[in-house]
């Protein structure tokens, strides 16, 4: 199984590689090269001349795929900010910088530090790591360092293009992220060097950059097999290489970058979506329970992932990224409680007939938590809900409560939720490495890209066909529509299948809606009576407001001063 770890590569005379890697690749085994930590320093022309170092060098910046990375800019760690990039695999994190999610320990200076965006308090100097300006470059740097030496390297020829195939969808991955975060931004296909003292590159348009990512996926596509198994499972695939491009489409077209709604942006985009779906490689999958399409590794619906393996190593030196069930389960259960659901979204999620679940029903209001719809109960862990031999008691006094803890109380949710997605029912939270997989693109996700760009089109028909395959899947009845009307079905869709998906930031922004949606996080206080029953009353849990800067993130400001052609963004 493919694994990867974050490793930061840094290219000067001496490049670190994983010499271990190459003796197990050379031994034939079965673990991957993308699996090991470097720890060893060969000259850098002995790796252009051996195609197994080569492998490992490219092993390397694969551990550029993430979302985000979580902690403050303490250079502890392996990413640049914080612990590794965990949070940068599962893309929940971002769920508390819009109306998902609450992490009760950004307050402590942990993960993605949302609360300078949800309150505005973002600067050039004090930042959220979602960005990764540093990071992205310095795996740009590291790619544009192989294109000047693969043509020097010998051997399999058909290998050297697959790598370098890879290269190029590694490269637009980097780019990607530094396309949806900052808008334009410097296009740079050279390798500076510790003799350059002039660091002067302008920021590209963002149509500019759209068309230079474009060019380099288009490359991975050619280059690209369509499947890997075995040890090569991870990889960049022809599929994984046409969503990503899929996706970029998607946000140059969407209002915040397509002001003009220019109908050709959509066309593209479409096309790009249709393509995906066309290739028959994938299919949506249908498991006996909704939340093991995140759990059955290498599943019909898995796009491009990241797959993990427990170890037997210290998690602290080379496990960031499979500590999940820790990381989510309630603080009663051993786990962490991190990124906890708040209202904002568990209201959103429809009733088993396909109608919005409403306070003012008292039936309703009575049981909030029955007869909802399945991903209700794939996605949120709620109280009463009975989990891995008790009931989850998150009322007040409850054990996985505040109040009530006994175990870890600063763990114990104030929301009145836990995150349940991607937690494995069959996995000791208390154990901190396990197998796990870390889904970056589905297939869901490109069908309700679809959906969304045959409504823009006029094609609603179309587009409630995609939809409504999404809803069938999720055992929740078909909804019909058109116009507006059925643009805002799709978009509701969207926030509850790809909830804690680490879309929902990025889609309010791109929809140019953050603000409407940029209200304080409500949880829930859950009194339990005398008689068993149960009163829920809503409460604030942070306050937020809204800042317009915060649709860009800010450059940090020791770039602005190396750079004098770099501009920053507005508001900062």
């Amino acid at each position: 199984m493919l694994l990867f770890k974050i490793c930061k590569m840094k290219i000067m005379k001496k490049i670190y590689l994983v010499l271990l890697a190459v003796t197990l690749l050379l031994l034939s085994c079965n673990k991957s090269i993308l699996n090991l930590t470097p720890f060893s320093n060969l000259s850098d022309a002995a790796v252009w001349k051996d195609i197994n170092l080569v492998q490992s060098y490219v092993a390397e910046d694969y551990n550029s795929i993430s979302m985000t990375t979580w902690g403050g800019p303490t250079g502890w760690g392996v990413n640049n900010y914080g612990w590794g990039s965990y949070d940068g695999v599962y893309g929940y994190w971002t769920g508390s910088a819009a109306d998902e999610a609450y992490e009760l320990h950004d307050k402590d200076g942990w993960c993605i530090l949302a609360d300078q965006i949800v309150r505005g308090t973002t600067s050039s100097s004090n930042y959220s790591p979602l960005g990764r300006w540093a990071t992205n470059y310095g795996f740009i740097r590291s790619i544009n360092y192989f294109f000047n030496n693969i043509g020097s390297v010998k051997g399999d020829t058909a290998l050297i293009s697959r790598l370098t195939a890879e290269m190029y969808f590694l490269r637009a991955f980097n780019y990607v992220h530094l396309v949806k975060n900052y808008g334009g931004v410097p296009i740079i296909t050279k390798v500076y060097s510790t003799s350059d003292t002039n660091f002067d590159e302008a920021r590209s348009t963002l149509d500019d950059c759209v068309t230079f990512i474009l060019g380099d996926l288009n490359k991975a596509i050619a280059g690209l097999p369509l499947t890997y198994s075995g040890s090569d499972l991870g990889r960049a695939t022809k599929g994984a290489a046409m969503a990503l491009k899929a996706n970029l489409l998607l946000f140059a077209a969407s209002p915040l970058n397509n002001t003009s709604n220019d109908q050709t942006k959509w066309k593209a985009a479409s096309d790009a979506a249709k393509a995906v779906i066309d290739l028959g490689t994938y299919s949506l999958y249908h498991p006996s329970k909704y939340e093991n399409i995140f759990l059955d590794e290498a599943n019909s619906e898995v796009i491009l992932a990241k797959y993990y393996n427990s170890t037997s190593e210290p998690w602290n030196v080379t496990n960031f990224e499979n500590t999940v069930n820790r990381d989510l389960s309630p603080n009663g259960y051993g786990g962490w409680g991190m990124a906890t659901p708040i209202q904002n979204i568990v209201d959103d999620f429809e009733m088993t007939d396909g109608s919005k679940f409403d306070w003012n029903n008292p039936v309703e209001a009575a049981n909030p938590y029955q007869n909802r719809e399945p991903r209700f109960y794939a996605n949120i862990f709620y109280d009463g809900m009975l989990y891995r031999g008790r009931t989850v008691d998150i009322y007040d006094g409850g054990q996985d409560n505040p109040s009530g803890a006994v175990i870890e109380p600063t763990n114990a949710t104030v929301t009145g939720y836990f995150l349940r997605k991607y937690v494995d029912p069959n996995k000791n939270p208390s154990i901190w490495t396990d197998d796990c997989m870390a889904i970056f693109i589905r297939l869901s996700e490109i069908y309700l890209n679809y959906a969304e760009e045959q409504n823009v089109l006029g094609n609603d028909g179309v587009a409630l066909t995609y939809l409504n395959m999404i809803r069938d899947r999720a055992g929740i009845p078909p909804v019909t529509g058109s116009g507006t009307d059925l643009r805002d079905k799709i978009r509701h869709e969207r926030r509850i299948e790809l909830a804690f998906e680490g879309q929902r930031y990025y889609d309010l922004r791109r929809w140019n809606v953050l603000q409407q949606y940029m209200g304080d996080a409500i949880g829930m206080d859950i009194v339990k009576n005398a008689d068993g029953s149960k009163t829920y009353t809503k409460k604030t849990v942070q306050g937020r407001i809204y800042n317009q800067k915060v649709i860009w993130q800010p450059i940090p400001i020791s770039e602005i001063q190396k750079n004098a052609k770099l501009v920053q963004n507005p508001g900062y």
